[in-house]
């Protein structure tokens, strides 16, 4: 019973979707995770069996140590970095600069500074297409722009220093 409930998408039923709502906006961007989580977990058990615990959250310990070590760094100099949106935001108005953008500049920035092992392309990347999953239409350009702009900025002062083979970008000038 409980596998044909999670089989037929609970997001078609109107009054499921409206208690989730309720929890959470972003309920709809993890209710395929959720379901297959669930789904996956029963076809494991066998009659009689208790409900095993909830998966680990993260794949591995490297997981987990990037994570919480950017969310760390991000939450220490939130204010440092958030300050390069108003000063590289020129043409924009900062009254509306959503949120969501200007945590992933702060995100970005955090990455490019702290793990130096990982290519600047890919943070502006992953910035970038989160962008475009969880805040506005135009959200995507200022982030690419303004985090570049910031990244460019501090590889200039010394304090983004990319390292590891193939990692070493010529700086333009």
């Amino acid at each position: 019973l409980i596998q044909l409930f999670f089989c037929n998408q609970p997001d078609d039923d109107q009054d499921l979707y409206n208690l989730l709502e309720d929890q959470s906006l972003y309920w709809a961007d993890d209710i395929a995770y959720v379901c297959n989580v669930i789904l996956a977990q029963l076809a494991g058990m066998k009659a009689g069996m208790s409900f095993p615990a909830h998966p680990s959250l993260f794949n591995n310990q490297e997981d987990k140590d990037f994570a919480t070590g950017l969310l760390a760094h991000s939450l220490i100099h939130y204010n440092e970095y958030a300050a390069f949106i108003e000063k590289f935001a020129q043409n924009w108005d900062l009254e509306r600069i959503a949120g969501t953008d200007s945590i992933l500049i702060v995100l970005g920035v955090s990455e490019a500074v702290a793990f130096p092992q990982i290519r600047v392309k890919v943070t502006l990347n992953e910035m970038v297409e989160i962008s475009k999953y969880y805040s506005t239409e135009n959200s995507k350009m200022f982030v690419n722009g303004i985090l570049d702009k910031v990244i460019k900025h501090l590889a200039q002062e010394g304090v983004v220093a990319k390292r590891g083979r193939g990692l070493v970008e010529k700086q333009k000038k």
